[in-house]
């Protein structure tokens, strides 16, 4: 699949600075509800507790809602945008047309808006309440069949504006956010502690796959194939980092980007093969050829039982 946008690494430096910090000032907010903002994103799938009722912007007992808005910018004037082409802007240009991705994402943040409803859950996935945002209607439209064809004129949600996605995980759904605004495959945005990376890639291709997103679906596989392929020179790393400098706290992050592969080896499970962004041969091959052996003989016992088999029987086999 093409780019979307000429100047991609231009765009990027950019968008990864503005929405970024947009993500973060949300995240942040959840933070003062006293959540744990750095805990594992991998909580979209979990069983979450319903209130009754609609969207409501209160804040208060667990069932109610508490409504989340970024910081109002400075110019609320609308700014005009030009495509390729020099014509005006309007809802009906796609992505494609503009000049620049970044100049998409601000006309999108300045037309209308879908109000969505998600859950919020605690660190351990335990829900917490309710969270309204809001998110530009062409954004998701544009990028989603699901979101498209919710805003036609026989869906509720066309005249309300309304969506409820009360079984989805608040920081999941943000993380899908920046990936769009990222305009490309790029591990460069920040998406939450560096050692869970694969595991919110991974819910971010879920959610992507649910709100049928196909576009967003391959620029998450392709950020986490070039994530792993960084990680070639691991033992190299392990080496320097624990063997040879007893650098602090460095055993225990090489265990944690561990453990990260390992829960994305059981959760792939989730899709179907033909559907997955990684495949389990992969890991395990990752895991046999660059996974330092002194790391994973000390995380076994950690470890899902089904992947210590398939290690034990790579290596005897071998």
């Amino acid at each position: 699949m093409s780019e979307p946008m000429e100047n991609t690494q231009q765009n990027h430096a950019v968008t990864s600075m503005s929405d970024s910090d947009s993500v973060m000032a949300l995240l942040d907010h959840v933070q003062g509800l006293e959540l744990d903002v750095s805990s594992s994103p991998v909580l979209s799938t979990a069983t979450t507790e319903h209130g009754d009722g609609g969207a409501s912007s209160l804040t208060g007992s667990d069932n109610e809602d508490t409504t989340v808005k970024e910081p109002a910018d400075e110019e609320a004037a609308p700014v005009v945008f030009h495509d390729k082409n020099g014509n005006l802007c309007t809802e009906n240009t796609t992505f494609n047309d503009f000049k620049y991705f970044t100049e998409y994402v601000q006309f999108c943040k300045n037309g209308p808006h879908f109000k969505l409803r998600l859950a919020v859950h605690d660190e351990h996935g335990t829900f917490v309440r309710f969270a309204q945002i809001e998110e530009s209607k062409k954004l998701l439209k544009d990028f989603s069949a699901y979101f498209n064809g919710l805003d036609r004129t026989n869906m509720v949600e066309s005249t309300t504006g309304f969506v409820d996605l009360a079984d989805v995980d608040y920081r999941t759904f943000m993380h899908l956010m920046a990936v769009i605004r990222n305009g490309a495959p790029s591990l460069g945005i920040n998406l939450g502690p560096k050692n869970h990376t694969m595991s919110i890639l991974l819910e971010v291709y879920i959610l992507a796959d649910r709100f049928i997103m196909p576009l967003v679906k391959a620029w998450v596989a392709t950020a986490m194939a070039d994530y792993m392929a960084g990680h070639r020179h691991w033992a190299g790393a392990y080496q320097h980092d624990v063997i040879d400098h007893a650098i602090h706290g460095a055993e225990a992050d090489h265990q944690e980007l561990l453990l990260d592969f390992n829960n994305i080896w059981t959760r792939v499970n989730l899709l179907h093969a033909a559907n997955r962004p990684v495949q389990k041969d992969a890991i395990l091959e990752l895991l046999l050829n660059c996974c330092p052996r002194m790391l994973l003989c000390d995380t076994l016992q950690s470890m899902h039982p089904d992947l210590v088999r398939s290690i034990c029987i790579a290596l005897l086999s071998g």
